[in-house]
């Protein structure tokens, strides 16, 4: 991931959501002209934190299943700690925290998908329907926490 020089700001991390959903969710990206321009660049930010989340999944540069799950935990152990600060200077998250906050997003939402995000290292198969509705955020799961 690219990083500015010095602090990061919102300009900057806005445009960073922006640029990873034009690259990479070309579809997605086209679609927020749909929407009032004051709120594509909040789609924009939560498309950019799904990518991201998903590419440490995803990318075997992240390296082994067990290095790429300890990424996605110490990224979620920062965007979770950065959203309880209500702030961020993560190049991402910083756009994030501000549309989760602007919009009084439930952080639940975020703890479910982080869920998925961690069960998409190992499980290849759901054996159940509620399985793949828990997968996909619709059945929560008792909380242990974060």
């Amino acid at each position: 991931m690219r990083r500015p020089q010095g602090p990061v700001t919102l300009e900057q991390s806005y445009a960073e959501c922006r640029r990873l959903n034009r690259e990479f969710g070309t579809t997605y990206y086209w679609a927020t002209y749909a929407l009032p321009r004051i709120k594509r660049h909040h789609v924009h930010a939560l498309y950019g934190f799904c990518r991201f989340a998903d590419e440490i999944v995803d990318d075997p540069a992240f390296g082994t299943t067990d290095e790429r799950a300890r990424a996605l935990s110490a990224f979620g152990d920062r965007f979770f700690a950065d959203l309880d600060e209500g702030r961020s200077e993560d190049l991402v998250l910083k756009a994030v925290i501000h549309t989760i906050r602007a919009f009084d997003l439930d952080p639940d939402l975020f703890v479910r998908f982080m869920r998925s995000m961690t069960m998409d290292l190992t499980v290849g198969s759901y054996e159940t329907y509620d399985d793949l509705m828990t997968y996909v955020g619709w059945l929560r799961q008792p909380s242990s926490g974060r």
